[in-house]
């Protein structure tokens, strides 16, 4: 008896004599290459003595499938690598090489030896997004006001520079890591007092 994975090929050797008879396959030849599709019975008998039968069967195993966690997604450039032990124990490769700037499909591609198939796995590469805000001011100097710490459309992050109610300033929004998204920059507009003027009477 033997066991093989789909597509490999298995010798079945008789001894003790000089002329057998395979079937199926029909060699006579105390040894044959088989490459069956499926599990199989191989009957031998002694090509002098066709009432000598002897039997074996070669089971044919279904390849392992390799399976992986999901991977990404990612920002775009952010670097990440490809697990080379899936989490079933199969070795193996990937190809093409990692692409950080675009969403791709990457196919596993088992070490011989394993019965194992190969795999794909599609890996999301997104682009960065901005982070939203509403008008913000004007004011007046000297006024009291904060800037939001989470945008409209979810981003959180922080502010820079501290804030200035004295004189107009830019502030950068420099989001927090692991979101994809980009640093935006926002005005504040703040309007110094005007002085009452009047006319003499």
């Amino acid at each position: 008896a033997d066991s093989i994975c789909i597509g490999e090929t298995t010798t079945l050797t008789a001894s003790g004599g000089d002329a057998y008879f395979w079937m199926p396959g029909g060699a006579t030849t105390p040894s044959i290459s088989v490459s069956p599709a499926s599990t199989t019975n191989y009957t031998c008998q002694i090509s002098s003595c066709r009432d000598t039968v002897l039997s074996t069967t070669v089971s044919v195993r279904p390849p392992i499938i390799p399976r992986f966690n999901a991977i990404g997604p990612y920002c775009i450039g952010e670097a990440f690598s490809m697990p080379l032990v899936s989490n079933n124990g199969i070795t193996g490769s990937w190809s093409p090489t990692i692409n950080t700037a675009q969403t791709t499909t990457y196919t596993f591609t088992s070490d011989p030896g394993q019965c194992a198939g190969d795999t794909s796995i599609t890996v999301i590469i997104n682009q960065p997004v901005s982070p939203l805000f509403g008008v913000i001011g004007p004011y007046c100097s000297g006024t009291l006001f904060t800037l939001p710490s989470i945008s409209l459309n979810g981003i959180s992050g922080s502010w820079s520079p501290a804030i200035n109610n004295t004189q107009t300033t830019n502030y950068t929004f420099t989001p927090d890591v692991g979101q994809c998204a980009h640093d935006t920059t926002i005005i504040v507009v703040i309007n110094q007092p005007s002085i009452p003027q009047f006319s003499n009477v």
